[in-house]
C-alpha cells in the first residue's frame, strides 16, 4: 500500500484556495493537486506492507497523542526552489512551528518503530498546490504568488491527523483515510 501521513483541511479553507486559483488560467502550464485532495503531509511512507500496520498505527498514535490540537491560518504563497524558476507551488501558513513540531514527532516515532528514514532536508510546513509542467519563470511565479497575499481562508482548528492510503489511477490520484489519530497533549 502506498501510504503517508496528514491533516486533512477544512473544505471551506479548499473552496477559498481554489476561488483564488482562478488565475491559473493565464498562467503557464502545471499540474494543479485537485481541491478535494488538498492535505497537509507530515511524511510521505511510499510502499509499506500490510504486516506493518499494526506497529505503524502504535507509533502514529503515540506522536499525535504527544501533541496538543493546534490551530492553523494560510497566508502567502511561494515556490520551490526558492529564488529559481518554479517547480513547485505551494502555500504558506502564518505559524508552522506547531505543525514541524508534531512532524518532527511523527518522524521519530516511525524512525525509532518502524525504522523509516527521516528525510535528510527540514521540514517546511507548505501545501503544494501545483507542480509546474516546464519551470515557470521566476516573473510567472511572483504573479501567482501575489494571488495568496495575506491570509487565506479562515483558521482552523486540528484536532487530529490520518494515515491516508494513495490510490494511483489515470485520472490521478485519490486518498482515502485508513485511519485518524487525535492530538490530546499527553506527556
Amino acid at each position: 500500500m502506498r501510504l503517508f501521513v496528514g491533516i486533512a483541511i477544512p473544505s471551506s479553507v479548499k473552496a477559498e484556495i481554489g476561488s483564488r486559483g482562478k488565475v491559473r488560467r493565464r498562467l503557464p502550464a502545471a499540474r494543479w493537486v485537485a481541491i478535494e485532495n488538498l492535505h497537509l503531509t507530515l511524511s510521505f511512507l511510499g510502499e509499506v506492507a500490510e504486516a506493518q500496520l499494526p506497529g505503524l498505527s502504535q507509533a502514529l498514535g503515540r506522536a499525535f497523542a504527544r501533541r496538543e490540537p493546534l490551530t492553523l491560518q494560510f497566508a502567502g504563497a511561494g515556490w520551490f526552489p526558492p529564488g529559481r524558476a518554479a517547480r513547485v507551488l505551494w502555500l504558506g501558513l502564518e505559524d508552522g512551528a506547531a505543525l514541524q513540531q508534531l512532524q518532527s514527532d511523527v518522524a521519530r516515532e516511525l524512525e525509532e518503530t518502524l525504522g523509516v528514514e527521516r528525510e535528510k532536508r527540514p521540514y517546511d510546513s507548505h501545501l503544494t498546490l501545483a507542480r509546474c509542467s516546464r519551470p515557470w519563470p521566476p516573473r510567472a511565479a511572483e504573479s501567482w504568488a501575489e494571488t495568496f497575499a495575506g491570509t487565506v481562508g479562515e483558521a482552523f482548528e486540528v484536532r487530529q491527523g490520518h494515515l491516508y492510503r494513495s490510490h494511483l489511477g489515470r485520472g490521478g490520484a485519490t486518498y482515502e483515510i485508513l485511519e485518524s489519530f487525535s492530538l490530546r497533549g499527553d506527556v
